[in-house]
């Protein structure tokens, strides 16, 4: 059997065109030092981060730098979720529609009646980075912000972008992780809660 070795630092450049890094042009950060080795090559264009809302942490435990991270604001205090969790929104609009009897179109008439909540499902993994154990501290984080039974105030890029200010958790799940130690990773779903104003005539 003829035993075959390769030399990553080669190889990556070969294959890829590059130095495979996390996000270009910012190198993690640990504490003030900067982890340049791996950042030899960056590009004419380095990614532009999105500034952060206010509140929340830009680096991670490990200096890896956060792109979209995402924050509950709840009786003043911000809470960052673990790490940088995804998000995934969906919207939906209340729709009536009406067939006409003899229509020689095809479809249907359609009148808009609403547009229902905006929901915002978020994944994302408790990690002990110190890898001691159990990440407990972000799972009983996840749990007082489940306690709480009223509208929080959400810190999201993506929240901002479709106008969601506000925010109530309807879903929270915790999700088996077998054989993976020091993380548990996690669901949420959170429904917007707009303000209504009531006019008497």
């Amino acid at each position: 059997m003829t035993k075959v070795t390769f030399n990553i630092e080669t190889l990556l450049p070969a294959t890829f065109g590059g130095r495979g890094i996390p996000f270009p042009g910012i190198p993690p950060r640990i504490g003030e030092n900067h982890v340049a080795s791996a950042f030899n090559d960056l590009p004419d264009n380095p990614l532009e981060w999105p500034e952060l809302p206010e509140g929340l942490t830009q680096y991670s435990a490990l200096g890896t730098r956060f792109y979209l991270p995402l924050g509950l604001k709840m009786e003043g205090q911000v809470y960052q979720l673990p790490w940088e969790p995804s998000m995934t929104i969906s919207m939906r609009k209340t729709i009536v529609k009406t067939q006409l009897a003899g229509n020689t179109r095809r479809g249907s008439v359609k009148e808009l009646i609403n547009s229902d909540d905006v929901v915002m499902t978020v994944q994302g993994i408790c990690f002990d980075h110190e890898k001691k154990g159990y990440p407990r501290d972000q799972v009983e984080m996840l749990q007082q912000l489940w306690a709480y039974n009223g509208s929080m105030e959400i810190l999201s890029l993506l929240a901002d972008i479709y106008e969601v200010k506000k925010v109530i958790i309807e879903d929270h799940q915790l999700i088996p992780n077998t054989g993976k130690p020091y993380t548990q990773p996690f669901i949420m779903t959170l429904i917007s809660d707009e303000d209504f104003i009531l006019i008497q005539d």
